[in-house]
């Protein structure tokens, strides 16, 4: 697997964030690497039909099509991602030993078979659904009107509230994946 799968996934999931047209320069920032290195990678996305761009002093990459229904498949096929493969086979085809001569070839039908495992697991996983994961991490406080960041298990990590106080929270950002932005729910005990 090369990191165009990755630099992909990070890029579309931040598109999808954002809600509008971003430049390579801010989107190169947000994934830390080189804007050349993004433009060619939103580049494939672009003719997969999964960005749309537009040129130009504000131009930019936006997310097209809908975050539920954009999968990492999807994606991994745009920029023709292999997640097992091998470099190098063991053995030779001309050796008289049947290992040697047939390790190889069996060994790709492993690395194929393990490819196709994976893509299909990545089917099931979309775009909204990663950033949901992303946004669960977060939230507004609507008692101490900051940003507080919660872990894996919806426990505060960092409020400026005391222990044991009630802390009322909505999610962060515009997203519809993670339901109305004004509407509070309650999150738990600090």
């Amino acid at each position: 697997m090369t990191s165009e799968f990755g630099i992909a996934v990070h890029a579309m999931v931040f598109l999808h964030h954002k809600g509008d047209m971003v430049s390579s320069e801010v989107l190169a920032e947000n994934i830390c690497t080189n804007p050349a290195r993004v433009r060619k990678v939103m580049a494939q996305l672009k003719r997969a039909g999964l960005v749309e761009t537009h040129e130009g002093a504000v131009g930019g990459y936006r997310f097209a099509g809908s975050a539920d229904t954009v999968t990492l498949c999807d994606i991994a096929q745009a920029v023709g991602a292999a997640f097992v493969s091998a470099s190098w086979r063991s053995g030779d085809v001309d050796k008289p030993c049947l290992v040697a001569s047939g390790m190889g070839a069996l060994m790709d039908e492993v690395y194929t078979g393990l490819d196709a495992l994976c893509k299909e697991r990545l089917q099931s996983v979309t775009v909204a659904a990663l950033e949901a994961r992303l946004c669960i991490r977060c939230a507004f406080c609507l008692t101490c009107q900051k940003i507080c960041r919660r872990d894996s298990t919806l426990r505060i990590v960092r409020c400026c509230l005391k222990n044991g106080r009630r802390l009322f929270f909505r999610p962060c950002g515009p997203s519809p994946a993670r339901g109305h932005q004004d509407e509070p729910f309650y999150c738990g005990i600090f």
